[in-house]
Formats: structure tokens, sequence, C-alpha cells
């Protein structure tokens, strides 16, 4: 009964949202950018907003302390840290290296994919 209440919720959200857009395509303004709405949407969870950070810039690399740094009203370096590692166990994200993680919407091999034994 929850998760049909929590989609019904999310399918107005979805709705408003485009509503929200097409009057700022028509007003002249530009709506914020992924960046932007990620990092400023109190509603969304920590690890969704991590993702959608990560995802707003492909090609970019992250540590935990930028992405900190980034959310507002984050203070917990911990949490980040679990939300990435989570991120990547679910293949939502990639590890660039040691620390750093990016968008799997580029498509550039990972450390891991170069060279397995320098991941570590």
């Amino acid at each position: 009964m929850l998760r049909e209440e929590a989609k019904a919720k999310e399918a107005d959200l979805r709705k408003a949202e485009a509503e929200l857009d097409a009057l700022f395509s028509t007003s002249g303004e530009a709506p914020p950018s992924a960046l932007q709405s990620a990092a400023s949407d109190d509603a969304r969870s920590l690890y969704e907003t991590v993702f959608a950070l990560i995802n707003s810039t492909p090609g970019a690399q992250f540590a935990a302390e930028e992405l900190l740094a980034k959310i507002p009203g984050a203070n917990n370096i911990n949490s980040i840290r679990s939300a990435l590692a989570r991120l990547t166990s679910q293949n939502r994200i990639a590890r660039a290296g040691r620390g750093k993680y990016r968008s799997l919407a580029e498509g550039v091999p990972t450390t891991e994919e170069k060279d397995p034994e320098r991941a570590l």
C-alpha cells in the first residue's frame, strides 16, 4: 500500500516538474542545471543526490570530499562514502581510481578495467 502511494506521489512530482520545465522554457529563463537541481532537492535522498551529481557531469571524477562540499546540509563523509560504495556495487557509477568515482554514462574504462592490479 505504501509503495503504491509512493509511486503515485512520484508520478505527481514528475508531472509537476514537467509543467515547471514547460513554464521555464516559455518564459525565456533556463531551467536549473542538473547539478543545481541535484544539490538543492531536499526531498531527494543522499544516495539519489550523489548519483545525480555524478551523472550531471559525465567525464568528471569525484572524490567523497568534493561531493560532501557540493551537497547543502550534508556533513557526514561516511554517509557519502557509503552511498558511493552502494552505487558502485550496483553498477550505477564506476570507480575511476582510488577514492575517485565517475558516471557510467561516458563509457571510459575504469582503473579496474585498464589494470586490475593497480586499482587495489
